[in-house]
């Protein structure tokens, strides 16, 4: 049997400088509302984040665990079909979490009206004769990145959200009460082989990738690093100042770097001081972070009719 052309590797945790909030009188630490989800076998793999976003309606937590459970086996296409998956369950979540609040009126008040509000970033990959078919959907600023081995070190060869635009904007959110809009989807695919790797993280650790990869020159696409320039120069708000900070400490090594993301992976506790550390450097906001590299590996076309062994990943 032919070995399993990818690996898997993923954490999430909450931000780190973490928020006390008051609930009913009491002090509650509060949690992640970051989700993700992997289903992995020997022929496909789902990977996925959603990002509730608590500044806005309630129980978005729970939407953001709602919208990746509820993801389907295949790549949703467009659209039309997002809204028609979404219209299958979203009543069903309305109903139950409001008869949550029956007794706290101005709580169910504030649900009804604001709804819950979340990003979506799913990818599907499939195993083919000679290389793997990458489909993704993004709704929101969870962000893809695709990088490339070949060169021995990783290049950025695909960005999701598609421009630089989508990150100088406040981002578009799937809420059960709305009917999604073209202007916040993005759907997209492409093959993969050789070596290469699919980085799927919410905003915070998404926006820290492409600017550690930007600041170390291993993306060559003129519209990321003209922005990067942008940003680094003349920029105003967070972004900006993330972007100078990158460009005053960029990664000497960026194939260092990219070793360092897949060890901080090996455990929770790694993941949260790695964390905490790009944040105290200034190279990552304070938010809820969560990471999931897949990394893909097929075998390399054979010549001359010879037929090649090459040794996957398990």
């Amino acid at each position: 049997m032919e070995p399993v052309p990818w690996s898997v590797r993923l954490q999430s945790v909450v931000k780190p400088g973490n928020d006390v909030i008051v609930s009913d009188g009491q002090a509650v630490v509060r949690s992640s509302e970051d989700r993700l989800r992997v289903d992995a076998s020997a022929s496909a793999v789902l990977a996925a984040v959603s990002d509730g976003a608590g500044s806005s309606g309630l129980f978005c937590g729970p939407w953001a665990e709602t919208l990746l459970a509820r993801l389907p086996g295949r790549a949703l296409s467009g659209l039309t079909e997002l809204d028609g998956w979404l219209g299958g369950f979203c009543d069903d979540f309305h109903r139950r979490h409001a008869a949550l609040l029956a007794a706290w009126p101005m709580r169910r008040s504030k649900f009804v009206r604001e709804g819950s509000c979340a990003t979506l970033l799913a990818c599907w990959l499939e195993r083919r004769d000679d290389d793997v078919a990458l489909r993704w959907l993004g709704y929101g600023d969870s962000m893809m990145l695709v990088f490339d081995h070949a060169a021995g070190r990783p290049e950025l060869v695909r960005v999701c959200p598609g421009g630089p635009a989508v990150l100088g904007r406040d981002p578009h959110l799937l809420n059960w009460k709305d009917v999604p809009v073209a202007a916040g989807l993005e759907t997209g695919e492409m093959a993969l082989s050789g070596r290469m790797s699919v980085v799927l993280a919410s905003d915070a650790v998404g926006q820290y990738a492409l600017l550690r990869a930007v600041a170390a020159g291993a993306v060559s696409d003129p519209a990321w690093t003209g922005f990067f320039r942008r940003m680094a120069t003349g920029g105003q708000g967070r972004l900006a100042d993330l972007a100078r900070a990158h460009e005053a400490a960029p990664a000497a090594d960026f194939a260092g770097e990219w070793l360092a993301w897949g060890r901080a992976l090996e455990g929770a506790g790694s993941f949260a001081d790695w964390v905490r550390g790009r944040h105290d450097q200034g190279l990552m906001a304070n938010d809820d972070a969560t990471l999931i590299m897949v990394d893909v590996e097929t075998a390399p076309a054979a010549a001359d009719g010879a037929v090649e062994e090459t040794e996957g990943t398990e």
